[in-house]
């Protein structure tokens, strides 16, 4: 048992219930999680009296972990290795010429459960089944839960019997032969089976059949002899399954023959039927207006009439409110009021230019004219000395042109 809590409670006798669980094999782990010191170790101390193991997290995503790694502590391992020496558990003729009391040691084996209707032949000392058996429907089945290529078999591969050993599981698991003398046909026929059973003639000779049905239950049935050494009868196999027959001769009280055969009876005729149904097949095309077609090659050929459906409109209108998110963002972030449209419609209008009086622009460029004029006037002429190159003079004068 894992408890998880915070180790708070008013309620602190917990021993007598605990130390009682323990008692019948229980175990108690405990998991803290937010809790204090004084409740952690409290949470410690019913572990203990548990014979568990105490946790302590501060998250719940190492909860699961912590269960985890609990379960695994708490589960039994299922590989057992170690010094191991097989115990005859059954009295079963399985394997009947090893010598039983000189079987080696084995160091390890699959630890398993054995099955209600199994029968243990080999058992360990901790009780799992090495070696088991149990009939189903008419054969036999063998379980081995060690090795055979020497991981674990070290010492039974190298022992005298081994090849005995490995024998006789293949062999109890072949089927049985019978007796000769005995030919049984069988033959389902509705809800019975006809039984016919050869045997040697023999005077006052009666034939008997046991069977085991699919459910388990017993039928017994009493052939007539039809002739020398035949002899019939019918056997009610109305159940769908496996019949397991034992049949016995006797004459004068005494058993003189026994063999075992089975029997299966299969499901309904109609699921015998593994060709193609064409009537039925050609009626469901008749039925829905349409023809049956031999040729795969035609199924991509038929005219497929034109379907009128509804489109989704899902990615249309998600691509509109991508477009529209934004929009709707500035609109929240933005305040409109009506005493402020004057306001934004003055400061969408541009301003005009000031207006300058043209007399003013006038007189501004005539004071300027008449300061050039005064300033050249102050300045000393200095005479011009005559070009020694009329043509380079007129050259300069028509770049600075």
């Amino acid at each position: 048992m894992i408890l998880f809590g915070d180790g708070d409670t008013m309620d602190r006798n917990y021993q007598p219930a605990i130390t009682a669980m323990h008692g019948r094999g229980i175990t108690l782990s405990t998991v803290a999680i937010a809790a204090t010191a004084q409740d952690v170790s409290m949470m410690q101390t019913m572990a203990g009296w548990g014979h568990g193991r105490a946790y302590q997290s501060n998250s719940l995503q190492d909860v699961p972990q912590i269960f985890l790694k609990e379960t695994r502590e708490a589960l039994k391992p299922w590989i057992v290795e170690g010094r191991i020496a097989p115990q005859l558990a059954s009295l079963a003729d399985v394997i009947p010429g090893v010598p039983l009391d000189s079987f080696p040691a084995l160091a390890g084996y699959v630890a398993t459960t054995p099955r209600a209707a199994a029968d243990i032949v080999l058992k360990s000392p901790q009780g799992d089944p090495l070696l088991a058996t149990w009939q189903y429907g008419l054969g036999r089945v063998l379980a081995w839960t060690s090795d055979a290529q020497g991981r674990w078999t070290a010492d039974l591969l190298h022992w005298p019997s081994a090849n005995r050993f490995f024998g006789d599981i293949v062999h109890a698991s072949l089927p049985q032969p019978g007796d000769p003398a005995l030919q049984i046909e069988t033959r389902v026929q509705g809800d019975h089976t006809h039984l016919l059973v050869t045997a040697p003639s023999t005077s006052g000779a009666t034939v008997t059949v046991n069977a085991v049905t699919p459910d388990l239950a017993g039928a017994s049935l009493t052939l007539s002899p039809t002739g020398p050494g035949r002899f019939e009868g019918d056997l009610p196999t109305d159940q769908v399954g496996s019949y397991l027959l034992h049949v016995s001769e006797s004459a004068g009280g005494i058993v003189r023959h026994t063999t075992t055969s089975g029997l299966v009876v299969p499901y309904s005729p109609e699921y015998r039927e593994l060709g193609t149904n064409a009537a039925t097949l050609k009626a469901i095309a008749q039925a829905g207006g349409g023809v049956m077609l031999s040729d795969l090659l035609q199924a991509f050929r038929v005219p497929v009439p034109a379907v009128h459906a509804a489109r989704p409109i899902s990615e249309i209108l998600l691509v509109l409110a991508i477009l529209l998110f934004p929009i709707d963002v500035a609109l929240r972030r933005l305040i409109f009021r009506v005493e402020d449209l004057p306001a934004w419609r003055r400061a969408l209008q541009r301003a005009p230019a000031p207006a300058v009086p043209a007399e003013a622009t006038v007189t501004r460029l005539r004071e300027r004219v008449e300061g050039v004029r005064a300033a050249r006037a102050a300045q000393p002429r200095t005479p011009k000395k005559p070009p020694d190159d009329p043509t380079g003079e007129l050259l300069s004068r028509r770049r600075r042109r």
